[in-house]
């Protein structure tokens, strides 16, 4: 009831009786041909090998199944399927596997298909499998790096691409050493391929190569006024000629090449080391050793300086420490005028900086008042004068507090809260002490401890405020008790003298 299908031989006369409704198929003479295969790095069906084959299994391993015909050859097959062929093939590798043996014979497809070298072609048998290895895409990286590794690389891998994620501190990038697969070795400098643009101290790599870094001997250091600072690794003869005017490209135009400094971490006369000062222009044939520094310092440096002192820097202006003065040095250019000083040294100053009352300190000890809010605020430069070496110019503090005490409950340090009169401090103080104050007496104070007038006054930042212990029933009992005091010594006194 579901069909059936038979399969007979016409020219043998088996002819079934045929009934309503059966199809009869004449197959094509190609379509029992044999089969032939193509596989590894191939585009085709994805096939994972096992047992003795697993030797060629690799990821992305595929077949191709194509039908044979008498008279096939390789490049017949394999050239129509040309555009197939992964680009990690190793054709030059690449072998055929006759039909029912182990036996391998190699083909060399590179040769066969893109120089038509018909030497290496022949005729194929029904199930033969042309066998297209994957080519060994990696390199060997050993020698001085973090870890002797296997590096996968591209046909754009260039040496430094596999060198430098590898390196050490103690690694060398001057003599880096590519040992090819046929044994040739050839050493790289990738030191004038980063500086120059030398291509040929960075060549592509191939697969099988082995790299080689060796350790280095010469690591020196150059800061300051020069034109590459940095860090460079010399060559056996390289000293500190070629440190300044090869590797750092030279003094710049500020530098001071007679007060220049190298520090010895490694010294042969010293265990902690050492530092020099030298010409260069009398010493360019100065050896360098193992982790030297040589410093290079500006003209700049020789200007001379004057000082900040006081409500000045970091402290002042974070205001945690009000009361901590601190002090900052200002190099400055002959001729330069102490308000220029100061607008370039405007951040130095914040809100507890009583920049209205600074002044000068000469170095000759004389002492010149200033009004620093002219300069800053006013852009009034009356006043201003050109500064000397050596000056000091005082900031004092303004501390935005009020003082209350004498004859109040609790005498102290109050916040200053702008508009108040002395009525409101005293108040925060807890009130007058009316056993010790009259009449709500008070003397006011600045912060130059100058009396001011107190009727209506608003009390200013440091202002101090006492109140007067004038009650007359405190001073007597006061008095009092010291005058009971005297008199109990004289008559103890003239006891003893009566005895």
């Amino acid at each position: 009831p579901d069909g059936e299908k038979l399969v007979f031989d016409i020219s043998a006369a088996q002819l079934p009786e045929l009934k309503n409704g059966d199809v009869l198929r004449v197959p094509g003479t190609d379509e029992y041909l044999p089969i032939v295969y193509v596989e590894g790095a191939v585009a085709g069906d994805q096939l994972a090998l096992s047992g003795k084959d697993a030797t060629v299994t690799q990821t992305n391993y595929s077949i191709i199944r194509a039908q044979f015909k008498k008279g096939l050859t390789v490049a017949a097959l394999l050239r129509p399927l040309r555009e197939k062929i992964l680009s990690s093939a190793d054709l030059a590798q690449a072998f055929i596997i006759r039909n029912g043996t182990d036996k391998q014979t190699a083909v060399n497809l590179e040769r066969l298909l893109y120089a038509n070298d018909l030497h290496y072609d022949f005729e194929l048998q029904p199930e033969d499998r042309v066998v297209i290895p994957f080519g060994s895409m990696y390199v060997f990286v050993a020698g001085e790096v973090t870890k002797s590794s296997w590096v996968g690389i591209t046909g754009l891998t260039r040496l430094r691409d596999v060198v430098l994620p590898l390196v050490t501190r103690y690694s060398s990038i001057r003599d880096v050493v590519v040992r090819s697969v046929d044994g040739f070795e050839k050493t790289y400098d990738l030191f004038r391929a980063d500086r120059y643009g030398d291509l040929s101290q960075d060549p592509f790599l191939r697969p099988g190569e082995e790299v080689r870094v060796s350790r280095l001997n010469n690591l020196v250091t150059i800061q300051g006024e020069v034109r590459r600072p940095g860090t460079y690794q010399l060559l056996p003869g390289e000293g500190l000629k070629e440190l300044i005017e090869v590797y750092a490209d030279g003094f710049t135009e500020k530098a001071n090449s007679t007060r220049i400094s190298l520090l010895h971490y490694l010294s042969e006369t010293s265990p902690v080391g050492e530092k020099v000062q030298f010409d260069y222009a009398q010493n360019t044939n100065i050896k360098l050793n193992l982790y030297d520094v040589i410093s290079v310092p500006s003209m700049q440096e020789l200007l001379p300086v004057i000082w900040f002192e006081g409500a000045v820097g970091a402290g002042a202006t974070a205001g945690t420490s009000p009361e901590t003065s601190e002090r900052s040095a200002y190099n400055f250019y002959p001729g330069e005028t102490i308000s220029q000083a100061v607008l370039a040294s405007r951040k130095l100053f914040s809100a507890v900086s009583d920049i209205r009352n600074a002044y000068v300190l000469h170095a000759d000890g004389t002492r010149k008042a200033i009004d620093l809010a002219k300069f800053l605020y006013d852009y009034d430069l009356s006043g201003d004068f050109a500064l000397q070496s050596n000056d000091i110019i005082i900031v004092p503090f303004r501390q935005f507090f009020v003082t209350v005490s004498g004859a109040v409950k609790s005498p102290g340090r109050y916040p200053y809260i702008p508009d108040r009169t002395w009525e409101y401090y005293v108040g925060l103080a807890g009130g007058f002490d009316t056993e010790r104050n009259a009449g709500q007496q008070i003397v006011v104070y600045d912060a130059k401890s100058n009396k001011v007038a107190s009727a209506g006054r608003m009390i200013q930042p440091e202002d101090n405020i006492e109140a007067a212990s004038n009650s007359f029933t405190y001073k007597f009992f006061r008095f009092s008790s010291i005058l009971t005091t005297v008199l109990s010594v004289v008559a103890l006194v003239i006891n003893l003298l009566k005895l």
